[in-house]
């Protein structure tokens, strides 16, 4: 190997000393690029780190003379300085990485660095490999403005001086990754709430890394240093578990432990749950010679199971029925009062649209109602209504049942949440007291609030319609009698009796309505005049005043009956009804004749009623 000439010697040992006063790679490759062009009177260099096939610019460094050159040796240093990897790279080291050179305008066009710096008006080009076990891994370019001639010493001496950079650089690597590496793991234990101790066995002394007073929630002045300091830290009635586990720790047929336990609270934010984990080297004989292991914080975690599980009980003991579907609406989890009103399991309802499994088995919702479901559900993320459902056994029932929608943190909806409940016997009780607010209790016919507003759409539909409307008002005569000879009990029954009587022989576009007492009214729709309505009078005569046999007992009644008709006797129901009123009380004075129509004459004449007041039941 040719011998270093003091130049080159001065020249290697002024880049050591740049390199050492540098702590960071690129800091020490850039030094080492100004040493390099100012030493040996390059015009200008560049500097490439990274891998082979990716080599970013670090920097660059211009001669003192260069500072003024021609403008298109300027636009060559700015066309450099925007270039993603040199000119050189890849593959521009076919002989083992070695310094490669051109001493002439017309090689560099030839060659790898291409026409640009021949442009540029370089007439010498210079590219140093940095590698290090046959990888580069960086680059440095130096070009003059004239011709430089490099002999063999000189390319020995470059090449050191590449050798010395690509063993600083690496070093540099090495450090840098180790510190990345240990950056990163530190990072990891604190976001795990992780820490690493070791105990001397002789002498029970703990040693615990940085954040073990994180993972404790300690000051780090009272971090224990014994293994009988740990243990106090546990709650008195975890202590004999903690202390077994660490004698099974010491034991050569065990030799590791895992154990969670609680820490009693030191900063007032409530007792913390931690996972111990150990391991014990031994030697030949069976001795311990070290313990170690980790201590990690679970505390929030156990805390959201906590939450969770109680949620969880809460919504399994919740009286409504709580369904959990996907984001399609397939159902995932129901709780326990879903299986009690419906009889499915969460196995069988699993994977089933709530719909096809509940709903539409009961057949009373058609399509365009649940595409008004899905429709609202989509619009305002939430749905309320009743829906009918067929149970597994067959049952239908009445649900309440309200829908929501579940967004996850970029507002894509992921699942959906129903709560319903069983309303049907509230439907059934609502019925009966419909029923009971508009039907007589004892005969279970129609009573006067519903016959008046039977009546009246009746009129509306026969003024439209051009038909007639007729009402028939009925007096049970001798029915006072009844009461007095056989009892409250037998007249209920008459009563009863009578009513079904006068439903038997109406239509059933007709009312039979009771006002109350022995008094009955029949609202005829569409009927044809007022021979109709004596036809129907008639009837209701004939079967109001058969005989009835009540426990052997006959007993006879006789009716009463006043008719109007509309529109020639009124427009309205409360004036058609108090005018058949006004019929009936002219039978009652004369006591000639069981049935009369309306007539101007019975307004002249006093009435069971004014006409100016409405009928009272």
């Amino acid at each position: 190997m040719p011998s270093e000439s003091p130049g080159h010697f001065s020249l290697r040992l002024e880049i050591l000393r740049s390199l050492a006063c540098s702590r960071l790679a690129k800091e020490g490759l850039t030094r080492a690029l100004e040493v390099l062009v100012h030493h040996q009177s390059w015009d200008f260099g560049v500097a490439w780190l990274g891998e082979e096939a990716s080599l970013r610019y670090v920097g660059d460094c211009l001669s003192p003379r260069a500072q003024h050159s021609s403008p298109r040796f300027q636009a060559f240093i700015e066309s450099v300085r925007s270039r993603v990897r040199p000119a050189r790279f890849p593959g521009a080291f076919p002989q083992g990485n070695r310094p490669c050179t051109c001493n002439t305008a017309a090689c560099m066009a030839n060659c790898a660095w291409g026409r640009e710096p021949a442009e540029g008006g370089m007439q010498s080009a210079l590219a140093l490999p940095l590698a290090r076990g046959g990888v580069i891994f960086g680059a440095i370019e130096l070009f003059s403005c004239e011709v430089r001639n490099l002999d063999s010493v000189g390319r020995e001496s470059l090449q050191s001086v590449a050798e010395d950079l690509a063993r600083f650089l690496w070093s540099r690597g090495v450090e840098s990754r180790a510190r990345l590496r240990t950056a990163r793991w530190e990072g990891a234990r604190r976001i795990a709430r992780l820490a690493y101790w070791e105990c001397s066995p002789s002498t029970g002394r703990l040693r615990a890394a940085i954040n073990m007073s994180e993972v404790l929630g300690l000051n780090p002045a009272k971090l224990p240093n014994t293994i009988d300091e740990y243990l106090m830290l546990a709650p008195e009635e975890d202590r004999p578990a903690v202390s077994a586990a660490l004698t099974d720790l010491v034991n050569p047929a065990v030799g590791t432990i895992e154990i969670e336990h609680r820490i009693l609270a030191q900063d007032g934010a409530g007792d913390r749950v931690v996972v111990v984990q150990g391991m014990a080297d031994f030697d030949s004989e069976g001795n311990v010679v070290n313990l170690s292991g980790t201590l990690q914080d679970i505390t929030p975690y156990r805390r959201l199971e906590d939450r969770l599980r109680l949620a969880a009980t809460a919504i399994d003991h919740a009286g409504d029925a709580i369904v959990i579907f996907d984001a399609r609406g397939a159902i995932m989890s129901v709780n326990s009062a879903f299986t009690r009103i419906t009889g499915y399991t969460e196995n069988e309802a699993r994977g089933h649209q709530l719909d096809v499994l509940l709903n539409r088995p009961s057949g009373k919702h058609d399509e365009s109602f649940y595409r008004r479901l899905l429709g609202r559900l989509r619009t305002f993320g939430r749905w309320k209504g009743e829906l009918w459902a067929r149970a597994k056994d067959g049952r239908g029932f009445a649900m309440l049942l309200s829908l929501s929608e579940i967004r996850d943190e970029k507002g894509r909806v992921s699942h959906h949440v129903g709560v319903f409940t069983d309303v049907s016997r509230q439907k059934e009780y609502k019925e009966r007291l419909e029923i009971l607010a508009l039907h007589d209790s004892l005969t279970g016919l129609p009573n006067r609030a519903l016959f008046l507003d039977r009546g009246q759409q009746a009129l509306s539909r026969a003024m439209r319609g051009g038909t007639q409307v007729g009402v028939i008002f009925i007096d049970l005569d001798l029915f006072k009698m009844i009461n007095d000879t056989w009892g409250h009990a037998v007249g209920d029954e008459v009563l009863r009796r009578a009513g079904n009587r006068m439903r038997s022989v109406m239509r059933d576009c007709d009312t039979v309505a009771r006002l109350g007492g022995d008094e009955f009214v029949v609202l005829l729709t569409d009927v044809g005049g007022v021979d109709a309505c004596l036809g129907a009078a008639e009837r209701l005569l004939a079967a109001t005043t058969e005989p009835y046999l009540l426990n052997g007992i006959s007993v006879e009644l006789g009716a009463s009956l006043g008719i109007a008709i509309s529109p020639e006797h009124g427009t309205d129901i409360r004036t058609l009804l108090h005018r058949a009123d006004q019929a009936l009380y002219s039978i009652k004075r004369n006591d000639i004749c069981r049935v009369a129509v309306w007539s101007p004459q019975f307004s002249t004449d006093s009435s069971s009623v004014p006409e100016d007041q409405p009928l009272q039941s």
